[in-house]
């Protein structure tokens, strides 16, 4: 279960774009972060759709939340059990390099945190 306040939604479960108290540092600015990753992809990448399903999907509820601070940054981040959740631009790459098609059926196994499926949906 998530606490609210820890992933930075607000009452009506609107994301509000910080993480705190538990997290260090106290507040972070994801949104801020968010954008400066997508700045560094878009200049690799010119796909809109992946783009836009980036601007979508919360990476920091993939990560734990130790690392919520970090969710932006274009690193890998420990997920556990040895495991990690790829660096963003090596996912946006892998997919890119895909070329699906809205028709396309995508079986995706041993997905880890589910980032990357999460995109591709």
């Amino acid at each position: 279960m998530y606490h609210r306040g820890y992933y930075g939604l607000n009452d009506s479960g609107a994301h509000e774009g910080r993480v705190g108290p538990h997290c260090r540092p106290e507040v972070v600015d994801l949104n801020s972060a968010k954008r400066r990753l997508l700045t560094g992809i878009r200049a690799e990448v010119s796909d809109e759709p992946l783009i836009s399903a980036i601007e979508r999907v919360p990476r920091e509820m993939f990560v734990p939340a130790e690392s919520i601070h970090l969710a932006y940054e274009d690193t890998p981040l420990p997920i556990g059990q040895g495991q990690t959740i790829s660096q963003p631009l090596i996912v946006v790459l892998m997919i890119d390099a895909l070329e699906l098609r809205r028709t396309d059926r995508v079986l995706e196994l041993g997905t880890g945190s589910g980032y990357q499926a999460a995109l591709i949906s």
